[in-house]
């Protein structure tokens, strides 16, 4: 499945890795202009925000996160018009398995979303460094590593939604997106309680460029394997094309 998608793999590669570079580029004169806001500097201070090196962290990976689940929503979309437009009986037709099928879309996923990871990681990695901000290149290797559990909760959402409800399969998980985003940003200026916060699953991915938060990951793991669970069972029982 990847080799089919070669050139959105591209796409979305080169147009991240841009962006990568902008938002680095940029991380000095942001974190000087907001520091000198002391409503700002009690936000970043509640967000465990520094230095450069964790400013740029939690600016490149919380909106990295964003647009790579917009890549999940993207494929999941395509999942649920391969049943409407036929491209899944006639996949089932050749002799592929049900599971497989959820089994090869989940994993396509993965490997599109590791790909771009890796390369804008990178991007970003260099880039910093060339603004004489110095990222510690193993936290940096951790938390491109747990960008895929985030994409793997995705994933096993909207293959869930996908085989029970291909219809509603994007508007559910872009509002799974969209919420889990204003809880991530507003839990911390309105100094919500911790447990509302990891309600977002951007949350749960915590600021591995300076600490683990291996329940966090952990849960998300969970949900991935939840969500392939469930739509592995909804594809064995609904009728194709429905």
């Amino acid at each position: 499945m990847v080799d089919q998608q070669r050139v959105w793999l591209i796409g979305w590669t080169l147009g991240l890795a841009i962006l990568a570079y902008f938002l680095t580029s940029l991380g000095r004169t942001i974190v000087d202009s907001m520091m000198a806001i002391p409503s700002l500097r009690v936000y970043f201070e509640r967000l465990g925000i520094g230095a450069y090196s964790d400013f740029i962290g939690v600016l490149w990976f919380g909106t990295f996160l964003f647009v790579l689940s917009g890549l999940a929503i993207a494929q999941v979309n395509g999942w649920a018009a391969d049943d409407g437009e036929g491209r899944l009986e006639a996949m089932l037709t050749a002799g592929a398995s049900r599971s497989r099928v959820v089994i090869e879309r989940i994993a396509a996923l993965l490997v599109i979303a590791g790909i771009v990871s890796a390369v804008t990681s990178a991007v970003v990695f260099i880039g910093a460094r060339s603004m004489d901000i110095v990222l510690p290149g193993d936290r940096m290797i951790v938390a491109t590593a747990d960008v895929l559990p985030v994409v793997f909760a995705f994933a096993g959402i909207g293959a869930a939604l996908v085989g029970w409800r291909p219809r509603l399969a994007v508007v559910v998980l872009g509002l799974v997106a969209v919420v889990s985003y204003m809880l991530q940003q507003f839990y911390a200026i309105f100094q919500w309680p911790d447990w509302v916060g990891h309600l977002s699953i951007y949350q749960l991915y915590g600021a591995p460029l300076t600490k683990d938060d291996w329940i966090g990951i952990i849960t998300l793991l969970a949900i991935g394997v939840l969500g392939t669970a469930v739509s592995l069972v909804a594809m064995q029982r609904r009728d194709v094309g429905t």
